[in-house]
């Protein structure tokens, strides 16, 4: 994949272990100016991360000072294999893919993470180094923690540790489904499955994608995705546009689509 190496400078200061009530208050004064969960009123605001959404507010706020709200550029690299990983994501508005790169030099995707979950989850049961690339897909905001300090509420919290393990199960549930998909589905099938992740994810039904993105992501070649977008195309599906895909009818999408769009879809976090 030829695109420039960007990658998210993560916040690596140690965290003690018992962070005390007053520097707790302290960060959430420092809210107000660093974008974080609460409003200018001092009142919390609902963040549209859904795995902290599902959190009972006396727990969510006990995250609060821990959560710096962050950008993440389009193609930036937030993991590459063996990085270390000192911060972990809650994406908002942005959507992560994790893949591997195969010895040929195709792309195999294993994940995609947006606003129902977290990226970097790995870190919190002692792997603190990357295995895979994990890489912006579309670009938006997300909650950074540190890995130490989410690790920490984690095993001290016992409903953060079952939201958290939660979605764990999704997250390898995904995975599975998406190595059964990419060895038994068509591109086609496959490719419309993709696009309607990234739409559940994004609520947007323009998608900053070029066609070489797409090829690079689901492992396979240009002209391949050339030729089944024009194919969508002529059906009143998609339209494409220069650096764009744009999602004109999801409904018939979703019946090109294999069946692991409804299988992925269904999972959620309880």
């Amino acid at each position: 994949m030829n695109q420039t190496y960007k990658f998210q400078n993560g916040n690596s200061k140690s965290v003690n272990q018992t962070i005390s009530k007053n520097l707790k208050e302290a960060f959430k004064q420092q809210a107000f100016t660093k974008g974080n969960l609460f409003q200018t009123n001092g009142s919390m605001k609902q963040p549209k991360n859904e795995l902290l959404n599902s959190l009972p507010t006396s727990d969510l706020q006990n995250l609060l000072p821990l959560l710096e709200l962050v950008r993440l550029d389009k193609s930036e690299y937030i993991y590459q294999p063996d990085d270390l990983i000192h911060s972990l994501y809650f994406p908002e508005t942005a959507i992560v893919s994790e893949y591997q790169i195969l010895e040929n030099g195709k792309t195999i995707e294993l994940s995609m993470i947006g606003r129902e979950g977290i990226v970097g989850a790995s870190s919190v049961f002692n792997s603190n180094y990357s295995r895979n690339w994990s890489q912006v897909l579309i670009p938006g905001n997300a909650y950074r923690i540190n890995s130490k300090a989410f690790e920490q509420e984690t095993n001290s919290n016992e409903v953060i540790k079952k939201v958290f393990f939660n979605f764990i199960n999704l997250y390898i549930s995904q995975i599975s489904q998406r190595i059964i998909c990419n060895n038994h589905h068509t591109v086609e099938e496959r490719l419309c499955l993709w696009l309607l992740m990234i739409n559940e994810r994004c609520d947007n039904e323009s998608l900053p994608l070029t066609q070489e993105q797409i090829a690079n992501f689901l492992g396979t070649y240009r002209p391949s995705i050339t030729v089944i977008t024009q194919t969508l195309r002529q059906q009143g599906l998609i339209d494409s546009l220069r650096g764009k895909i744009i999602i004109l009818d999801k409904e018939n999408l979703k019946k090109m689509s294999c069946d692991c769009y409804s299988m992925i879809k269904d999972r959620k976090i309880q």
